[in-house]
């Protein structure tokens, strides 16, 4: 059902945009950085914490109309939880090429400034894993996780325009993992982070 609802989305997503490929858009891009604060949930979790890490990327908007917009990302994100086992206390660090596409729908409060909310789906692509324990050891753990993740993005912000089509945005979302990241299909662990964003978005047509 989880996956059936992660496809439908997509396909919501990709037929807004074609049915407005002939009406007059706006494009932006810029740079994203932001810190996640990631867990692992589901019936086999065994976290023990949360991991703080990295979010870092480039974005595109297409801005359909002044209320609303699809945004795709490419990112570095890490992620992961805290854990400990027969040899002590470890982090799980996870690093991933996290490609979101997503909806905005903006609310105007004044000309410089707009809220926003966003809702969409994601695709993790698995780069490594490792346990770091903290007596400074550390375990190549990649080939016990699946290579591909996905889920849900969903949030809120605002942008905050500093002139010369230049927009400011600052985001607050959540990753909701809806697959198992673990190889053992027997086993129920998924992704779930939520990050704080900070971007720059540059008008290009």
């Amino acid at each position: 059902m989880q996956k059936y609802l992660f496809y439908g989305i997509v396909l919501m997503l990709l037929l807004c945009v074609c049915s407005t490929s002939y009406a007059q858009s706006t494009t932006s891009i810029g740079p994203r950085i932001g810190l996640n604060v990631a867990d692992f949930t589901g019936d086999n979790a065994s976290s023990q914490g949360t991991r703080n890490g990295l979010m870092i990327g480039g974005f595109f908007t297409y801005s359909i109309s002044e209320d609303f917009g699809i945004t795709g990302e490419l990112l570095y994100s890490q992620q992961g939880s805290k854990d400990r086992n027969a040899l002590g206390n470890f982090t799980r660090e996870l690093s991933y090429l996290q490609i979101p596409l997503y909806g905005n729908y903006f609310f105007k409060v004044s000309q410089d400034f707009r809220l926003k909310l966003m809702a969409g789906p994601y695709i993790n692509i698995l780069l490594d894993a490792e346990n770091d324990f903290e007596n400074g050891t550390s375990v190549e753990v990649t080939d016990s996780y699946n290579t591909i993740d996905y889920g849900l993005l969903l949030g809120g912000g605002f942008h905050y325009y500093l002139g010369s089509e230049v927009w400011l945005n600052l985001d607050a979302r959540y990753n909701l993992g809806l697959s198992n990241i673990l190889q053992d299909d027997a086993l129920d662990v998924k992704n779930s982070v939520i990050s704080i964003a900070l971007g720059v978005s540059f008008g290009i047509n």
